[in-house]
């Protein structure tokens, strides 16, 4: 229920109702992401490639990855990665983080996969209580370390490699760093 095979095209509301469904699903069930993956056969998992390029879709005038951003609250950070699987298969896979502290919603609405259908969240009490519930879990990689004395020399390294800056933001973002300020 935190993973979700396509060959191809899915409507923009649809990849926002699945985008939502996903990212609750993972908190459901303690998984750090959720994946929407086109090019994969759902009932036998071949990989069959896709045509489907979510960089050429629209949603009015507006790119479908900015409209999504727009749509999914609260700000999840999704990402989509597109790779050539051999020379003619192309498969797209959007990573999808877990609902934290709240559902994931599209147009204010939460959705959940309830076997291998994407349904409103209001149609299961029962699953809506369930994931309400592993929010106020406090998992181990959730803990406050006992060791603040941390420096994340790896983690710096890293990140300059790919050029990008080491700060208090971006261990935010990796959610290595508690509201407390804590690592």
């Amino acid at each position: 229920e935190w993973l979700e095979f396509k060959l191809n095209y899915l409507s923009p509301e649809n990849i926002a109702k699945d985008i939502s469904a996903l990212s609750n699903g993972a908190a459901l069930y303690g998984k750090p992401f959720g994946y929407l993956i086109f090019g994969v056969d759902d009932s036998t998992h071949d990989v069959k490639g896709t045509s489907y390029s979510y960089r050429k879709e629209k949603k009015g005038n507006e790119e479908l990855e900015s409209w999504l951003n727009r749509m999914i609250n609260p700000d999840i950070n999704f990402k989509f990665y597109e790779f050539n699987y051999n020379e003619n298969t192309k498969v797209l896979i959007i990573e999808i983080p877990a609902a934290y502290k709240v559902p994931t919603r599209f147009e204010g609405e939460s959705y959940i996969r309830i076997g291998s259908n994407t349904k409103n969240i209001k149609t299961s009490q029962e699953k809506e209580k369930e994931l309400w519930a592993s929010f106020n879990m406090v998992r181990f990689e959730n803990k406050p370390s006992n060791n603040q004395q941390l420096n994340f020399s790896y983690l710096k390294e890293k990140l300059k490699e790919k050029g990008r800056d080491f700060n208090k933001n971006s261990l935010s973002t990796l959610r290595l760093l508690t509201e407390n300020g804590m690592y």
